[in-house]
Order: C-alpha cells, then sequence, then structure tokens
C-alpha cells in the first residue's frame, strides 16, 4: 500500500497540474473579490455572475476580504445549474492558476484588507456609488460591468450594496444561491422557540448607520398587535432598551451578538480583532440566523437610517434584504432550506 502511494502521488499531482494547464490556458476569468458586509457581498457576486453568464466566463469567488471573511462555500451552495463554471472558493492551487492569467489590473491581485482601507469611493455625476478608488493612481478596483472586453481576468473588488429592492429581484440574489444543508440545521435548532409563535420583528443598524430608534419605537408602538416582538441589532443596548419599553409585549431573542462599540460588526473583526475560525464561523450563523428570524414574522418594520459616517441611504442594506425576503416567502424558504 506505501509503494503505491509512494507510486501514485507524484503520478496524480502531475496530473492535476496538467489539468489546471490545459483548463485555463484558454479560460477567461471574472474575479469577483467582495468587500463589505454582507449584502454589499451579495450585491457583488450577483452583478459578477449576471456579467459571467452573459459574457460566457467563468467566475471564481473569494470572500475572504468581505464581511465574512471566510470562504463562500463554507455556507452556501448554487440552488440550480448554470451555464457557466463558477468556483465559490478560491484555493490555493485556483489562486496560482488564475492570477497568472493576463489582466489589464494586476495591481490589485496581491492587494490586502489594509490596503483596501485606503481606497475612496467614486461617485457618477448623479451621486450614485460606483465604488472603490485607489486614491493615487485614481484607478477604480472594479470594471464596467456593462462592457465586453478582451482581458482574459477581470478583476471585481468592490463594496457598493443594492440600490433598491428591484434590484435585487432582477438578479435574483435569493435564488441562485442557497444555505448548506449544514447549516440550515444550525438555522432552525436557533429558532425552535420562535415555532408556533406569530411575531413582529424589527431590525435596528445603529454602528456605522445611526438609527433614531428610540422616536421609531415610539412611533410604531400602537402599531404591534402581536404578543411576541422580536428585536435584532448590532448594538446590545438597542435590544435592552427595546425589553424595557415595550412592555406590552414578549420581547424575543436570537442570542446573536453584537457590538459593544461603534464599529460594525463586519469591520470591528477585520480591522481591532484577532478571533478563531470558530468564532467568526458563529458571527456568521448569526448573522444569517437574524435573517431568517426578521424576514420571517408576520410583520416586519423596517427603520430609516438617520445619519452615517459618509454616505446616508434611506434603509440599511441588511434591513432591505431581510424586508424582500419578508415580502417574498417562496424565496425566502428556498434560500434558507426550511
Amino acid at each position: 500500500m506505501i509503494i503505491l502511494k509512494i507510486i501514485f502521488t507524484p503520478l496524480l499531482f502531475f496530473i492535476k497540474e496538467k489539468y489546471y494547464y490545459f483548463a485555463f490556458r484558454e479560460v477567461r476569468v471574472v474575479f469577483c473579490r467582495s468587500m463589505g458586509g454582507f449584502t454589499d457581498t451579495m450585491a457583488s457576486i450577483h452583478r459578477c455572475l449576471q456579467y459571467a453568464i452573459t459574457n460566457n466566463r467563468m467566475l471564481v469567488i473569494d470572500t475572504s476580504y468581505s464581511g465574512l471573511h471566510d470562504a463562500f462555500a463554507k455556507y452556501f451552495v448554487l440552488q440550480k445549474n448554470l451555464p457557466i463554471r463558477v468556483e465559490l472558493e478560491l484555493t490555493e492551487a485556483l489562486k496560482q492558476k488564475i492570477f497568472a492569467l493576463p489582466s489589464t489590473q494586476p495591481f490589485l491581485l496581491h492587494k490586502t484588507t489594509e490596503q483596501k482601507m485606503n481606497y475612496n469611493f467614486g461617485f457618477d455625476n448623479s451621486g450614485l456609488i460606483l465604488g472603490y478608488i485607489n486614491p493615487d493612481s485614481k484607478q477604480p478596483t472594479f470594471f464596467d460591468l456593462t462592457k465586453p472586453y478582451d482581458s482574459q481576468l477581470l478583476i471585481y473588488q468592490n463594496s457598493v450594496g443594492f440600490q433598491d429592492l428591484q434590484e435585487i429581484k432582477s438578479l435574483g440574489v435569493f435564488t441562485w444561491f442557497r444555505v448548506k444543508p449544514t447549516i440550515s440545521n444550525q438555522i432552525i435548532s436557533r429558532l425552535e422557540h420562535f415555532n408556533g409563535k406569530m411575531y413582529e420583528s424589527i431590525h435596528v443598524r445603529c454602528t456605522d448607520y445611526f438609527s433614531d430608534y428610540k422616536t421609531f419605537f415610539e412611533k410604531i408602538k400602537p402599531e404591534i398587535t402581536s404578543t411576541y416582538l422580536l428585536i435584532c441589532s448590532d448594538r446590545q443596548e438597542v435590544i435592552e432598551y427595546g425589553m424595557q419599553y415595550f412592555t406590552g409585549q414578549i420581547v424575543l431573542s436570537t442570542n446573536s451578538f453584537s457590538s459593544e462599540d461603534n464599529a460594525p460588526l463586519h469591520d470591528r473583526w477585520a480591522r481591532y480583532s484577532k478571533i478563531s475560525k470558530q468564532e467568526r464561523f458563529k458571527l456568521n450563523i448569526d448573522l444569517l440566523v437574524d435573517l431568517c428570524a426578521l424576514s420571517g414574522a408576520s410583520k416586519y418594520h423596517r427603520i430609516p437610517i438617520t445619519k452615517t459616517k459618509g454616505f446616508t441611504p434611506q434603509y440599511s442594506g441588511f434591513s432591505n434584504a431581510a424586508f424582500y425576503l419578508h415580502h417574498n416567502q417562496h424565496e425566502r424558504k428556498n434560500f434558507f432550506g426550511i
């Protein structure tokens, strides 16, 4: 057995190397390096997916720089067959092959998270965010998704969320991929105490985006008719305030992590903390649990953003995702596998 292993291991390695050589000699690739939070990440992936299908290109997804800080393949699988090849994780072998392809954006191939933070946002003439612009070279870290290119390797490194609910629908965001069965089982287990309960839900973003949640709570309190109320937030003090304020309801919790400082969860771990893979994994499961629970309510209350540190959208991307899934229960059930 040992002799066979000695003989066949180099042979298999040789065959694998030759396979990658011939497989990538003529291949055209869209390399999607997603940035930002969950909905920023999903927006980049689905825009690149649509472009890759339209232009008959292979799609490689790298979410290690995004708010997930982990492989997309660890949490999601494809829902349907695609006419193109899609890789949900940038393995080392794959990285070596696609990074060797000719590209008009070589300056992006070996960027780090710290270097990414030095980029500025670029805007079009109407004020719409286009994405990251290198402040020194003035070069964008992405390519124009409306144009075809001859370059064998196209790199899309960006952090621009969905412009509106219509874009979520048109890109089919929750129809191309779904949560892996093993992750789905964890979500179902975490939400067991919700079974049989009719509840309303509220999501409050209160770190980098700020919501005047106290005024909003006062406004919607007369509208809440359910016995149970779920409050999810990236700030623990918001949840604690809600438990004290809504005295007529039983306030539910998903027991997800909330930030104790003013940093959003996806940035806090990236910039300030050295966390284990297990902690990172739990944080991402918390995110999916919250999204599933919020969108499964009988009524979902969406709180507008009051102010941010920069560009101020009407609602947070996560809130829009929950709102969309709440109004599209068939997609929600397929996405979460529930």
